[in-house]
C-alpha cells in the first residue's frame, strides 16, 4: 500500500530533469448477471447483445502539465424474461480531478435486484460494480531569502477530507454481514512526498483507510499532516501528493426465505473524497518567499494549527542539531 509516492524520494537523476505535472486515472467495472430462461440486458439504456450487461472502461490521462479531470457514470440491468418478475441493477458513479494544490476522488458502487419472484423468495439475480479513481501532481518551489546564502524552511502540509460507507442488504431479512453472500467495500489511500537535493528535512507521510461490511475500519496515519524542508538560498524542495479512492459492491442474490436468512440483494459503497485532498505551503523563515515551476501559488491554512504543528517540528530539528554539535 502506499508505495508509488516513494519513487520520487529515491531517484536523484530524476530530480535533474523536472516538469510539473497532474495525471487522473479512472476504472470501472459494472456487472449485471442474468441466468435461467430468456434474458435481456442493457448497459447504459442500450440492449446489450451479450448477458451479463457488461460496462467496462479504463482511462488514464498520462502526465500532463495543466490540471486533468475525469468523471464516469454507468449502469447495467439483467431482466429474466418472460415467466420471472426479477432484475438487477448495477451502477456506479465515479470522478478524479487533480489541480496543482487540490486533489478530488469519488466513488460509489451499487447493486440491487428487484421483483415480486425475487421478494417471495425466489432466484435473485446477482451483480458487481467496482469503481477506482488515482489522481495526483508533482510541482517545485526555488526558495529565495531576504539573507544571501540563507537557509530557508517551508512546512508542507497536506489536509484530507473524505467520508465512506458500506452496506449490504436482504430485502427486510436480518443479515449478519460476516456471513452474507454479498460485501460492500470502500479503500482510500492518501500520499505526501517532500525531498530538496541541496537541503534537509522533508520525507514521506501516508494515510489509509479500509472500510469493511464485516470489519472495523483499519486506518493508517493521520488525514491531515505536515512535513518540514530546510532549502538554501535559491534551490528547490519537490513535492508529490497522491490520492486514491475504491469503492466495491457485490451481491450474490441467490435463493431466498427463512432456509437463507444471510441472502444479500443489494450491496452499496460509497468513499467520497471530493472534497478534498489540499496542499499547503508555508514559509517559516521570516522574509523569504518562493516561486513554483507550475506558477501556483499555495494555499496558507486559516487556521493556525498546522503552521503552529510545523514550527514545533523545526524547533525539534534545530534542537537535534545543537546536540550533534554539542
Amino acid at each position: 500500500m502506499l508505495c508509488a509516492a516513494v519513487a520520487i524520494l529515491a531517484s536523484p537523476a530524476a530530480l535533474a530533469q523536472f516538469v510539473p505535472t497532474t495525471r487522473v486515472v479512472t476504472q470501472a467495472d459494472v456487472v449485471a448477471n442474468c441466468g435461467g430462461g430468456t434474458c435481456v440486458c442493457t448497459v447504459n439504456g442500450a440492449l446489450d447483445p451479450l448477458c451479463p450487461g457488461t460496462w467496462l472502461r479504463n482511462y488514464d490521462s498520462a502526465d500532463q502539465p495543466t490540471p486533468q479531470t475525469d468523471s464516469d457514470t454507468a449502469i447495467a440491468t439483467g431482466t429474466y424474461l418472460p415467466f420471472y418478475d426479477s432484475s438487477v441493477t448495477s451502477n456506479l458513479d465515479l470522478l478524479g480531478d487533480a489541480h496543482f494544490g487540490t486533489l478530488k476522488a469519488f466513488a460509489q458502487a451499487h447493486s440491487d435486484t428487484t421483483g415480486a419472484y425475487a421478494d417471495a423468495g425466489g432466484l435473485a439475480i446477482p451483480g458487481t460494480v467496482n469503481a477506482y479513481a488515482w489522481v495526483t501532481f508533482t510541482d517545485e518551489v526555488t526558495v529565495m531569502a531576504m539573507i544571501p546564502g540563507q537557509v530557508v524552511s517551508l512546512a508542507i502540509a497536506r489536509s484530507l477530507t473524505s467520508t465512506d460507507m458500506v452496506d449490504v442488504g436482504g430485502g427486510g431479512l436480518s443479515i449478519d454481514p460476516c456471513l452474507a453472500n454479498g460485501h460492500g467495500r470502500t479503500e482510500l489511500e492518501a500520499s505526501l512526498s517532500v525531498t530538496s537535493l541541496d537541503g534537509t528535512g522533508g520525507g514521506l507521510s501516508q494515510y489509509a483507510r479500509d472500510t469493511q461490511t464485516c470489519q472495523t475500519p483499519q486506518i493508517i496515519g493521520l488525514p491531515t499532516d505536515t512535513l518540514v524542508v530546510n532549502v538554501p538560498d535559491g534551490k528547490t524542495a519537490r513535492f508529490y501528493e497522491v490520492l486514491s479512492v475504491t469503492a466495491y459492491a457485490r451481491q450474490d442474490g441467490g435463493e431466498g426465505g427463512l432456509a437463507h436468512p444471510n441472502r444479500v440483494r443489494s450491496a452499496d459503497a460509497l468513499l467520497d473524497a471530493s472534497n478534498t485532498a489540499k496542499l499547503y505551503v508555508m514559509v517559516l523563515t521570516p522574509g523569504a518567499t518562493y516561486t513554483s515551476a507550475s506558477g501556483t501559488t499555495y494555499e496558507v491554512p486559516e487556521s493556525g494549527a498546522q503552521a503552529s504543528a510545523a514550527a514545533a517540528i523545526l524547533s525539534l530539528l534545530a534542537t537535534t542539531r545543537l546536540r550533534r554539535r554539542s
